[in-house]
């Protein structure tokens, strides 16, 4: 298959972030625009003209007939929907494997899952970085499923030792998991 056939099962992930960010900011699609229920502006008072104003100045994706009240059809359009703001904000998704010898300027980097890389791994990653780039490494060292692995041996445990005193880095470690009780129980138990 062609790459972005080999890396969907990296990119599921982000399908099921937008689509938590999509229902905690009440935003949902119709056949033929965004809607915010918290916007104020989408009331039934305005005219059309208006309203074709308002659709025009509403992301891209409003314009891919975006319906996600089939179910059957909200994972398609989810894709959809993740397709046209990686256009529209110039997102890409890279394979690890593939960064050695470009140099990241000008861009945000976040690297999720982060605590079953090794330490080569993200020593590969940190110094790819150039000029104007910010860095995000995301992970629960709890949640490290690397047989060859463990809190200390993981790559993001080590960067974070042994940069955490550079005053341009910083962690940010949350104190529980927020995925549910079971998640939480795993963490602490197993």
């Amino acid at each position: 298959g062609d790459a972005g056939q080999k890396i969907a099962p990296w990119t599921e992930p982000i399908l099921q972030a937008v689509k938590t960010i999509m229902v905690i900011n009440h935003i949902s699609f119709n056949d033929d625009k965004v809607t915010d229920s918290n916007d104020s502006s989408s009331n039934d008072s305005k005219s059309a003209k208006q309203k074709r104003e308002d659709r025009k100045n509403k992301p891209a994706i409003a314009e891919k007939k975006i319906n996600v009240s089939n179910r059957n059809n909200a994972n398609s359009n989810l894709k959809i929907f993740v397709d046209a703001m990686f256009d529209k904000f110039d997102i890409e998704i890279k394979v690890l494997d593939y960064i050695r010898g470009i140099t990241l300027d000008n861009c945000v980097v976040i690297v999720d899952d982060a605590q079953n890389a090794s330490r080569q791994v993200i020593k590969n990653i940190i110094t790819r970085i150039g000029n104007n780039t910010k860095l995000i490494f995301t992970g629960d060292i709890n949640q490290i499923d690397n047989h060859n692995m463990d809190r200390g041996s993981s790559g993001l445990t080590y960067a974070m030792a042994k940069l955490k005193h550079l005053d341009f880095v910083g962690v940010v470690s949350l104190p529980v998991t927020v995925r549910g009780r079971l998640s939480a129980a795993g963490d602490k138990y197993l």
